[in-house]
């Protein structure tokens, strides 16, 4: 899982709010044709399948199988960090954003990127300067992060994830003693 961490900023200061991306379908395109065309030239393994041994048709479809699972596997752990960055504060859209980020066009490595607040809002700014906002901001992060590879073990394992405790519950960040 690969994670780029920010603070935002905007023109207008009243912008506020953490908010969570992933890599859009459309923005991967021509990193992945790249990503394919030096996959085969190099005869790496994609999906334990030795591209230069296959046809070209073959190695696109073993590209999108392995690019599509990827763009779930973020969508699903960046919806984790996002529901947890909400229980902080105001998040900025309240979904998981799409966008081509160059630092999430991996095509084959779950990544998100993440905009804790905008440093462009004076109220926001003083929060990210703050040590105990800091770590809550952390510790939301992280809990979302296990509560993903939870997830993903356990879907991984063959059985539903419904089946499994809620992991919300027990992971919850904590909020503080209310000095915040």
């Amino acid at each position: 899982l690969f994670i780029s961490i920010h603070a935002d900023a905007f023109e207008s200061p009243q912008a506020q709010g953490s908010s969570v991306f992933t890599l859009s379908r459309s923005g991967a395109t021509s990193e992945a044709a790249k990503w394919l065309a030096d996959k085969e030239n190099s005869a790496d393994r994609v999906g334990g399948v030795d591209l230069a041994e296959r046809d070209d048709q073959l190695a696109t479809v073993l590209l999108d199988m392995v690019q599509n699972a990827a763009l779930e596997r973020s969508v699903q752990a960046a919806g984790a960090v996002l529901n947890n960055l909400s229980r902080l504060g105001a998040t900025h859209k309240g979904r998981v954003q799409k966008a081509g980020f160059v630092v999430l066009k991996s095509p084959d490595i779950p990544s998100m990127l993440i905009e804790t607040a905008f440093i462009s809002n004076p109220d926001e700014e003083a929060r990210l300067r703050n040590g105990a906002e800091q770590q809550r901001l952390a510790a939301a992060i992280m809990t979302g992060i296990k509560q993903y590879f939870h997830r993903y073990r356990v879907q991984s394992a063959g059985r539903p994830a419904s089946a499994d405790p809620d992991p919300d519950a027990a992971a919850a960040p904590d909020s503080g003693s209310g000095n915040g």
